[in-house]
């Protein structure tokens, strides 16, 4: 009986030993897994940054446009202003 005990310890043992290794070998995995994908959320952060500063400076252009446009219809207009009101002038002339 003791042999048999003796013998079925071993066999415990060796497959306890086989699990721990295991288990070691997956945390090493999990490990260098975890390291890529926080690099890789760097990498995002830094992607999403920039795309934060490239739709700023977007939207800056955009006002900056429209303003341009505004003031270029504003003096459209006040020069046809101008133009009738020296047409009305040279007709009553």
């Amino acid at each position: 009986a003791h042999a048999r005990f003796l013998q079925d310890y071993s066999k415990m043992r060796a497959k306890t030993e086989e699990t721990v290794q295991w288990l070691l070998r997956e945390i090493g995995v999990l490990k260098r897994e975890l390291e890529t994908v926080r690099r890789q959320n760097l990498q995002l952060g830094e992607l999403v940054s920039k795309t934060e500063v490239e739709k700023r400076n977007l939207a800056l252009e955009k006002e900056y446009a429209l303003k341009e446009a505004r003031t270029h219809k504003q003096q459209t207009h006040i020069h046809n202003k101008i133009d009738l009101e020296l047409e009305n002038r040279l007709r009553n002339m």
